[in-house]
């Protein structure tokens, strides 16, 4: 965090959600000098796919065809959530067997920010699986097979094209830009109702929420969109229209053409 005596140095301070701007206000900046810039999406590349270019996806993935996919796309580190995923897919998964989960990331280590033993312990400490097998390993100890890790990928909108549910656990985020992805290609949203997530996804009406951590509520919300095509369809559609209103690259660089010419 920006120290006081650093703001007379500063301009213009860009927030990049609404909980950042109240940050600023309550350290004195003042409000004409704070402008809001979301994250944005390229909505062309994350995008609803054709009904073809799904299951042509799903095959090249080794997705059964049929299923209910439900996707997770981030890091593999305990503060996003992944054990209450896997334990609410496994509540779900024995209701309805022909759900398969997709967890899209991994957790490498950058060798320059591990330096010594006792960071690489930390690195470990805080990463919920430091590799493909291990992770598999942990989710099987579970009784869960109907899973995938793909670790870390350069297309992870293609994974997102096989999906129908896109989860984010998260116990805290600034603003996701796994859930932008999510919400532009028109999937289903469920996410923890953590402070910067609020703003984006209203339970019911673009998505669905649960709290932070609650295994039941979140197998809940998953049970409620599986059980109805029809609204989780409809939270995709209204996801994506959010996206196109107000979080596309576009209209993220007009925002900094704003503050660079203003």
């Amino acid at each position: 965090m920006l120290t006081k005596s650093l703001f007379s140095k500063f301009n213009t301070y860009v927030a990049i959600n609404e909980n950042l701007v109240r940050d600023y206000v309550d350290l004195g900046i003042k409000t004409n000098q704070i402008s809001y810039i979301p994250n944005g999406v390229d909505t062309n590349f994350f995008c609803p796919p054709a009904r073809s270019e799904k299951l042509f996806l799903r095959n090249k993935f080794g997705i059964p065809e049929n299923a209910l996919v439900i996707v997770f796309s981030g890091r593999l580190v305990k503060e996003k959530g992944i054990d209450t995923l896997v334990e609410a897919f496994r509540n779900i998964n024995r209701e309805f067997p022909n759900t398969f989960l997709l967890i899209v990331g991994g957790v490498n280590p950058d060798p320059s920010r591990v330096s010594s033993e006792s960071m690489l312990a930390d690195f470990k400490n805080k990463a919920w699986a430091t590799d493909p097998i291990s992770a598999t390993k942990k989710a099987s100890k579970l009784g869960i097979t109907n899973i995938k890790f793909t670790w870390s990928v350069a297309n992870v909108s293609d994974y997102l094209k096989t999906s129908d549910i896109f989860v984010l656990p998260s116990f805290t985020e600034g603003l996701s830009n796994s859930l932008l992805e999510g919400m532009a290609t028109g999937l289903a949203v469920v996410a923890s109702n953590i402070p910067s997530v609020v703003p984006v996804i209203k339970n019911f009406e673009n998505g669905l929420l649960f709290e932070a951590g609650n295994v039941d509520e979140l197998t809940d919300r998953l049970r409620i969109f599986i059980l109805s095509k029809k609204l989780s369809k409809l939270m995709g559609k209204r996801a994506r229209e959010l996206i196109l209103e107000r979080y596309s690259i576009e209209k993220t660089v007009d925002g900094y053409i704003s503050v660079f010419t203003g």
